[in-house]
Parts: C-alpha cells; sequence; structure tokens
C-alpha cells in the first residue's frame, strides 16, 4: 500500500510555487526618500537612483573579504522576482563624487 501510494505521489506532476512580487513602486519611493534623509544626515546628499555613471552589472559583482573573492548569484529585479540567490530591486550611488563613490545595492 504505501509502495503504491509513494509511486501515485512521484508520478503526479510537479507544481511550482508561485512565487509574489514583493517589490513595487511604493517601497520603493520609501526608500528613495528614506535614502534622501540618510544621504544628508551623513553629509552626502548626492545619492541617484539606478546606475548613472557607472555600469556595474549583476554579473560583476564578487564577494570581497578575508577569502577568495568569489562571484555572487544576483540579477537585477523590478518586482523582486527572480531565479538569482540574490535578487537587486534597486541601486543607490554618487557617481559625481567619483572616484570617490560608493554604490548601495539593495535586495529582496
Amino acid at each position: 500500500m504505501i509502495g503504491r501510494n509513494l509511486t501515485a505521489l512521484l508520478a503526479r506532476p510537479f507544481r511550482e510555487k508561485k512565487q509574489k512580487a514583493s517589490w513595487n513602486a511604493s517601497k520603493s519611493a520609501k526608500l528613495e526618500e528614506f535614502i534622501k534623509g540618510w544621504g544628508e544626515r551623513l553629509g552626502q546628499p548626492n545619492y541617484k537612483k539606478g546606475i548613472a555613471g557607472g555600469d556595474v552589472g549583476a554579473d560583476n559583482l564578487y564577494t570581497f573579504g578575508d577569502g577568495p573573492s568569489e562571484k555572487i548569484n544576483a540579477e537585477y529585479s523590478d518586482n523582486g522576482l527572480g531565479t538569482a540567490k540574490y535578487r537587486i530591486v534597486e541601486r543607490y550611488s554618487n557617481w559625481d563624487k567619483y572616484p570617490d563613490v560608493h554604490s548601495y545595492f539593495f535586495l529582496r
């Protein structure tokens, strides 16, 4: 009996779990408001949303630390959905301060 039930269960077509978008325009606007105030408090009021100046593709992101550098499994996503381990929904940077640039990647 157990063998038949298990066989029937394994024979069912696999259904992917439908992902729900976790990022939207409202959350993006709240983050933008936060970054503006945060940058001003830091004395760096020039953070801009998106990639403005230096193109850092998701395929060019690597770990940094004590060990060897490794490529990060990341992708850009408008809504937080995707297949990569890390889904980048926003990026803020201050490219107008080149070469002293700071970039912040926000993940969902």
